[in-house]
C-alpha cells in the first residue's frame, strides 16, 4: 500500500525558511511567534501534521489521567491505613468496657461493700492479649508504641494499689486513661480522625474520639458513688459512736439500758437473718443476765471474762 505523504519540494521547503536578505524581522513579518510553526507545516506532508496534532491533544488527556490515577491511589492508600486503625479500635474499645467494670468492683470492694469479684479477670487477660497482637502487627505503622508502654505501665501501677478507696479509683482511672490515649494515637495514625471527607470525619470524631470519653465520664460517675457512700457510712457510724458515748457519760447507765435503748437499736437493723436477731438478743438476756442492772463505769475485765466464760 503506497503511503499518502509526499515528499516535499526543495523548492517550497526553502520557501519556508526565511530569506538570507530580510533576516529574522522578514521571518516573523506576517505570523508573528507563530511563524516557525506555519513554515514548518507548510514544509511537511498530512501524516505528520496528522501527528503532530494528535501529540499535542494526547498530552493534556495523558496530564489528566496522571493526575486523576494518582488521586485515585492516594485515596484507596488512605483507605487502606484507616482500615488499620477499625482493627485496632476493634481491641481497645471490649478492653475499655472491661477496665470499666473492674475499676468499679475494685473500689466498690476498696469501699467495703459488695461487688468485689464482679470484674471478669479472665476477659481482661485474653483481651490484653488480643491488644497485645494487634499491637505487634499494627503498632510501627500507626506509631502506638510509645503510648502502648505507657498504658502497659499504668495497670501494672493499678494491679499494685488494692486499699484506699481513693487511690484505687486514680489508679484505676488512670489505666482507663492510657488506654483512651492509646486509641487516639491509633486512630491518629491511621487517619480514621484525619479524613478528609467532612462528613466521614465528623462520624469518626464522635464514634472514636468523644464517645468513649463521654463513656468513661459516666463511667467514673459510677464509680464515685461507692466512694461517697462508704464516706457517708463511716461519718455515720462516727456520728453515732459520739452520740452514744455522750449518752454513756452523761448519765450512770446500767449495761442492760445502754444494751436495751442504744446498741440492740443500732446493730440488728443491720441483719436480715431472725436467728441472727434472736441469738444478739439472747446473749444480752441470757448471757449477759450478771451485767443487766451493774453501771457502765463499774463494768470491770473480769466481769467480761466471767460472761464470756
Amino acid at each position: 500500500m503506497k503511503s499518502i505523504s509526499t515528499p516535499v519540494p526543495a523548492t517550497r521547503l526553502a520557501q519556508s525558511l526565511p530569506a538570507a536578505s530580510g533576516g529574522v524581522s522578514e521571518f516573523f513579518r506576517y505570523h508573528g511567534p507563530w511563524a516557525p510553526g506555519v513554515r514548518l507545516f507548510r514544509a511537511v506532508g498530512f501524516q505528520i501534521k496528522a501527528l503532530v496534532i494528535s501529540a499535542v491533544f494526547l498530552m493534556p488527556i495523558a496530564l489528566l489521567a496522571w493526575n486523576y490515577f494518582s488521586a485515585q491511589n492516594g485515596a484507596i492508600a488512605f483507605s487502606a491505613k484507616e482500615r488499620l486503625g477499625v482493627a485496632y479500635a476493634q481491641e481497645v474499645l471490649p478492653l475499655m468496657k472491661l477496665l470499666q467494670q473492674q475499676r468499679l468492683s475494685k473500689v466498690t470492694a476498696a469501699a467495703g461493700g459488695a461487688g468485689a469479684g464482679a470484674d471478669n479477670p479472665g476477659a481482661i487477660t485474653q483481651q490484653l492479649a488480643k491488644l497485645a497482637a494487634v499491637e505487634a502487627s499494627l503498632g510501627a505503622e500507626l506509631g502506638t508504641a510509645k503510648s502502648y508502654a505507657a498504658f502497659v505501665q499504668a495497670g501494672q501501677v493499678a494491679a499494685g494499689v488494692s486499699t484506699g478507696v481513693d487511690a484505687v479509683f486514680a489508679a484505676h482511672t488512670a489505666h482507663v486513661q492510657a488506654l483512651l490515649d492509646l486509641l487516639g494515637v491509633a486512630t491518629d495514625g491511621s487517619n480514621l480522625t484525619l479524613d478528609p471527607d467532612i462528613d466521614t470525619y465528623y462520624l469518626m470524631d464522635t464514634a472514636l474520639f468523644r464517645l468513649p470519653v463521654m463513656v468513661e465520664a459516666a463511667a467514673q460517675a459510677r464509680g464515685i458513688d461507692p466512694i461517697e457512700e462508704a464516706a457517708r457510712a463511716a461519718e455515720a457510724i462516727r456520728q453515732r459512736g459520739a452520740e452514744l458515748a455522750q449518752k454513756a457519760n452523761e448519765t450512770a447507765m446500767t449495761f442492760w439500758a445502754y444494751a436495751d435503748q442504744h446498741f440492740l437499736p443500732f446493730i440488728l437493723p443491720g441483719f436480715s437473718n431472725r436467728n441472727h436477731i434472736q441469738a444478739w438478743k439472747s446473749t444480752f438476756a441470757v448471757h449477759a443476765a450478771a451485767l443487766r442492772d451493774k453501771p457502765l463505769a463499774e463494768i470491770t475485765r473480769n466481769d467480761i471474762l466471767s460472761v464470756l466464760k
